[in-house]
C-alpha cells in the first residue's frame, strides 16, 4: 500500500490553546497526535489570512509568485477590485504535483486552490468537496449516501460568514459546531473510500469563533462550573477534536498526518479603517451620497461579483475598441466598491485588507502621484505615519510593522500586490473591509460584537 498524507487546518487556534486541553483529557484525539507526533509552533506566511497562508502551503510560493495576498485583488490598470478564484494564482501547487505522479487528492474547504480538471466539485450543505479521481469521486458519493448526506450542484466558493445577529449568539454557536460535524462526516466519507493518496480539510469553525469568543474560550478551565456560551464553546472543541479522530482510526503506520493553523486571534475590540486613517492624511477623498452609496450599485456589483461576472474580459473588448479609458470614467458610479471613491482626489487607498495602493500616474486611470522618488517619499510619509498612530482612548499604538511589497516579497506577481503591507498589528484590532467604508465614519470604531 502507498503512503497517505492527510493535512487538517484548524485555522484560529494556537497550541498554547490546544496542548493544556489535549493534555488535561479535554481533546483525547488530539492528545493522541501531540504524544505520537512532533508539535511546536510556525512563523505565519503574511499577511496572517486563511488566502495567503493556504496558498503558501499548497504552493510553497510567497505572494509575490502567487499573487495571493487578500480574497480581493485590485489588477494594476484599473480601479475595479477582483474577487479571487481557484485559478487565480496561476502556479504550479499540490495539486498539479500528485497529478503528475498520478495521485488522488481530495480538498475540503481549502481557499484558493482547485486540482487540474478535477473530475468532481461538490457542495454539501456550505462545503466545498474537490477530487480529482473519477473512481475515489463515485466512492465518496456512495459513501455520503450511507451517512445520509447527498451531494448538491457545484459552488464557487465556501461561506465562511462570521457576523452574528443580535441575541443569535446560541444558535451561531450551534450552526458552527453542526458545520463541523458535517465537515467530520466528509472527512469520514473520503477515508471510507480507501483510495485517496492526499486529503486536505479545513476546519474553518476556530476561525469563525476565535474572533469573537476569544475571552471566553481562554477563560474555559476544566471543572468549573460554565455559563451557556461556554458550554457550547466546550462542545465545538469536543466535536472538533472528534473529526480529528475520525482520521486517528483510519491510519495506518506507513500515513504521515499534518495538523497546522496558520495563525491564532486574541479578542477583538476595535475595527480600524486604513481608508479613513488616508482621509485623515488628506491623501483620500470619497463621494459622498453619490455614485456608490445609490441603491443600485450598493446592491448590483456584489450581485454581478457573485453570478461570475469577469470584467477582465469586458476590459480587454473594450481596450479592443479603443474605450477602455472611457469605460473607466463613467463605470465608478455603477459601482458599489469603487464607487465610493473621488480618484481625482485621492493619492493612496486600500482594497485589499491590510494593504494600501498608490494611485499612481501613468499605472491607474486616474492616476495623482508620479512614480519614483514623489511615490517613494509619499509611501515612506504613510509607513511613518501609521506607526504613530494611536487609539484616542488608550494613548496605545496599533500599528507594529508597515512594509513596502518588495522589501518583503518578489516574484512576478509583486505587482499585483498593495504598494505597503501591513504586516503587524496590534490583535485588539482588526483591519475593516473596504466597503465597511460606507458604515464607518472614523478611523476606530466598534466591532458591532453580539
Amino acid at each position: 500500500m502507498k503512503p497517505r498524507v492527510f493535512v487538517l487546518g484548524l485555522g484560529g487556534t494556537s497550541i498554547d490553546l490546544l496542548k493544556p486541553w489535549a493534555e488535561s483529557g479535554w481533546l483525547p484525539n488530539l492528545d493522541y497526535l501531540f504524544r505520537r507526533g512532533t508539535s511546536g509552533s510556525l512563523v505565519s506566511a503574511l499577511p496572517p489570512t486563511p488566502i495567503s497562508e493556504w496558498a503558501a502551503i499548497l504552493t510553497g510560493k510567497n505572494p509575490g509568485h502567487t499573487g495571493l495576498f487578500d480574497h480581493i485583488r485590485k489588477i494594476p490598470g484599473s480601479y475595479f477590485p477582483q474577487r479571487l478564484r481557484p485559478s487565480s494564482s496561476g502556479t504550479e501547487g499540490v495539486w498539479s504535483l500528485v497529478n503528475r505522479f498520478c495521485l488522488s487528492t481530495a480538498l475540503v474547504n481549502v481557499p484558493f486552490a482547485s486540482p487540474e480538471n478535477p473530475a468532481g466539485t461538490w457542495a454539501v450543505g456550505p462545503h466545498r468537496v474537490e477530487m480529482n479521481d473519477r473512481n475515489s469521486s463515485s466512492m465518496f458519493v456512495k459513501a455520503l449516501a450511507r451517512l445520509g448526506l447527498l451531494p448538491h450542484e457545484p459552488v464557487d466558493a465556501v461561506s465562511e460568514k462570521t457576523d452574528v445577529p443580535p441575541g443569535k449568539t446560541l444558535q451561531f454557536l450551534e450552526k458552527v459546531t453542526r458545520d463541523t460535524i458535517l465537515e467530520g462526516q466528509i472527512l469520514g466519507g473520503i477515508l471510507e473510500t480507501g483510495t485517496v493518496d492526499l486529503v486536505v480539510v479545513n476546519f474553518n469553525g476556530p476561525d469563525r469563533l476565535l474572533p469573537r469568543f476569544c475571552e471566553e474560550i481562554s477563560a474555559l478551565a476544566p471543572g468549573e462550573q460554565k455559563t451557556p456560551i461556554e458550554e457550547a464553546l466546550l462542545l465545538f472543541f469536543k466535536v472538533l477534536d472528534d473529526a480529528v479522530g475520525k482520521l486517528i482510526g483510519d491510519m495506518r503506520p506507513m500515513d504521515l498526518a499534518i495538523v497546522l493553523s496558520g495563525h491564532s486571534f486574541g479578542p477583538f475590540r476595535k475595527l480600524l479603517s486604513l481608508n479613513h486613517f488616508l482621509e485623515s492624511m488628506g491623501l483620500l477623498r470619497f463621494r459622498r451620497g453619490k455614485g456608490g452609496e445609490s441603491h443600485f450599485s450598493r446592491f448590483a456589483s456584489p450581485i454581478l461579483r457573485t453570478v461570475g461576472v469577469r470584467r477582465d474580459p469586458i476590459k480587454r473588448v473594450m481596450g479592443s475598441l479603443g474605450v477602455d479609458r472611457w469605460l473607466e470614467r463613467i463605470a465608478p458610479p455603477f459601482s458599489s466598491e469603487i464607487g465610493l471613491f473621488d480618484w481625482s482626489r485621492t493619492r493612496a487607498f486600500s482594497i485589499s485588507r491590510a494593504g494600501i495602493h498608490l494611485n499612481i500616474r501613468g499605472l491607474e486611470p486616474s492616476g495623482q502621484v508620479n512614480p519614483g522618488p514623489e511615490a517613494r517619499a509619499l509611501g515612506d510619509e504613510i509607513i511613518q505615519a501609521l506607526l504613530e498612530l494611536r487609539d484616542p482612548h488608550t494613548g496605545c499604538p496599533v500599528i507594529r510593522n508597515v512594509c513596502w511589497r518588495d522589501q518583503l516579497y518578489d516574484g512576478p506577481r509583486l505587482a499585483d500586490l498593495p504598494h505597503l503591507l501591513v504586516t503587524d498589528c496590534d490583535p485588539g484590532y482588526t483591519i475593516a473591509e473596504f466597503e465597511q467604508v460606507r458604515d464607518r465614519n472614523g478611523i476606530f470604531s466598534e466591532t458591532g460584537d453580539r
